[in-house]
């Protein structure tokens, strides 16, 4: 259900290690984790513990110390349980969300700073900001078109796309309220832009829903861990079409910088 990765320099501030959590309800085509779309076989929760407790060492004169200062989780999804969408959602849910809970509880209980990767969608997340569980928070704002998302029964389909705003809304307001007081150190929104997804209409209804709860936010193309807050706009990225996305984008849908550098006019 897990894979680990005991050390990173591009994934947090300082040196990290990042827990990728199995599993998300969503079907972005532009997807580049598709593997860790699904809940499959990889380590247990146990196995993950484990691997923290190893990022743990002792030196010469007996006091332990952190070999990296950030624990990211990420995925797949985090946080995939969400009320009211039991359809898209799997069985797994909710272990999974409260076992990321755990692992959030026991990063900090061992003096590492958390960081968290996530569609934003989920009252546990909520919790772990209520909580100060975390430092650092990425929430992937999305612009949805119906078929962007796993529905089973389709007459429920604009239900979501609404509840999804209202929803992710009110968990930036309340991410945005624990850093206005200084118990959250980063926070940003991230915005992945291909054509067939987002263009300057879209992009401006986002825009303005945004800006109702953080108003006047800085926007920028590319993540800069010296500006603590910010929408970072990503354009999408495919390497000669080498990078399997879960729509089988192609280079096409690249939006040159310059273009999305008009919309902000």
């Amino acid at each position: 259900m897990y894979e680990f990765n005991s050390f990173s320099l591009i994934d947090a501030p300082e040196p990290c290690a990042i827990v990728f959590v199995k599993g998300c309800p969503l079907s972005c085509k532009y997807c580049y984790n598709i593997e860790l779309r699904k809940v499959s076989s990889g380590l247990n929760l146990i196995e993950i513990i484990t691997n923290i407790s190893k990022l743990q060492d002792i030196n010469p004169s007996g006091e332990k110390y952190n070999t990296v200062d950030w624990i990211i989780f990420s995925g797949g999804e985090p946080f995939p349980q969400m009320p009211g969408f039991k359809q898209i959602f799997s069985k797994d849910s909710n272990t999974i969300s409260r076992d990321t809970l755990y692992l959030l509880n026991l990063a900090k209980d061992k003096g590492f700073k958390t960081g968290i990767y996530t569609i934003g969608l989920s009252k546990y997340f909520k919790e772990a900001i209520k909580e100060n569980l975390l430092d650092f928070v990425n929430i992937d704002y999305k612009h949805f078109s119906l078929e962007s998302v796993e529905i089973h029964k389709r007459e429920r389909a604009n239900y979501f796309v609404s509840a999804y705003l209202k929803i992710i809304m009110e968990n930036i307001q309340e991410a945005y309220s624990s850093y206005s007081d200084s118990r959250l150190e980063y926070l940003y929104l991230n915005t992945v832009l291909c054509k067939s997804t987002h263009n300057k209409d879209t992009f401006k209804i986002m825009r303005e829903w945004v800006d109702k709860t953080i108003p006047d936010i800085p926007i920028f193309l590319k993540r800069d861990f010296s500006k603590k807050l910010g929408w970072i706009l990503t354009p999408f990225f495919n390497d000669n079409n080498k990078i399997s996305t879960l729509g089988n984008l192609t280079s096409n849908e690249i939006i040159p910088d310059s273009e999305v550098e008009s919309w902000l006019i």
